[in-house]
């Protein structure tokens, strides 16, 4: 009886030394990330802050700092960052049907992913950083060439379909006065790519606004990649339309909006003749 009772105390008290061992294992584990974690962020830290010094005290130095701490030589492009090239894209606040949240997804991704529809072109941020800002209207229509200035930089942007410059393309054509030729036919090559700016476009006062782009485009584009825009067509585009026909508030431009909205709507509608 005596020697059992030796025994099982020995055996707890060694359980009791493994336990301590394997809590003392984890603490020290525990604090070896943590001390990495910390001694990484010091390191980054100091890299930043090394970059910087050594930028300021070149005589020569001529570029800039991006977000992350990085210096660049050369003269910052605000287009080259991703910010511009994936513009946000806004889904309402009160949306829950989860058919038309997926819509709205499938229409983030398309903005978040415009290579698939296009090249990206260094030439075309060259012509976009000479492009901004965007004119106002009132400022190109009190000339007589109505900026006839920008209309050679804006056919040679067009003229490379980077999909990164729809919004601009299309700012230009129904924000300024600038009176050169449509950027139609870039944005419809640009197909589901220039769907976002288009959308966005559908927003804007149908009483005060001429929407001829956007609901001249859309179709055309619907028609070429309906399989690709997918549900977008229906839950996002349509009812953006029919919102556009059945506005009755004041606004000179209601009725020729309506008008182009009805067109649009029944484009969009009828099944391809291959259905």
């Amino acid at each position: 009886m005596r020697k059992r009772m030796i025994w099982g105390l020995a055996a707890l008290i060694i359980l009791m030394i493994c336990t301590a061992f394997v809590l003392l294992m984890l603490k020290n584990r525990a604090e070896i990330a943590q001390l990495e974690r910390d001694t990484a962020a010091v390191t980054e830290m100091l890299r930043q802050r090394d970059a910087q010094a050594q930028a300021e005290k070149s005589e020569n130095a001529n570029g800039h700092f991006h977000d992350d701490g990085t210096f660049h030589t050369g003269e910052h492009n605000p287009f080259d960052t991703p910010t511009w090239q994936t513009p946000a894209v806004q889904m309402p606040e009160n949306v829950k049907d989860p058919a038309v949240v997926a819509a709205w997804k499938r229409l983030e991704d398309i903005s978040n992913n415009r290579q698939r529809w296009g090249n990206f072109s260094p030439r075309a941020l060259e012509l976009m950083a000479e492009l901004t800002p965007v004119p106002s209207i009132y400022d190109t229509t009190e000339g007589e060439d109505c900026g006839g200035e920008f209309i050679p930089t804006l056919d040679e942007l067009a003229k490379l379909r980077d999909p990164r410059s729809a919004e601009l393309l299309l700012a230009y054509q129904m924000d300024s006065g600038v009176s050169g030729n449509p950027p139609h036919e870039a944005l419809r090559v640009m197909g589901p790519a220039a769907v976002p700016a288009l959308i966005a476009r559908l927003d804007y006062a149908p009483g005060e606004d001429s929407l001829f782009d956007p609901l001249d485009l859309l179709p055309q584009i619907v028609a070429s990649h309906r399989l690709e825009l997918d549900d977008i067509v229906e839950h996002i585009i349509i009812p953006k339309i029919k919102a556009i026909v059945t506005y009755e508030g004041p606004g000179e431009r209601v009725e020729s909006n309506k008008q182009l909205a009805l067109n649009a709507l029944e484009a969009i509608l009828q099944k391809p003749k291959s259905q």
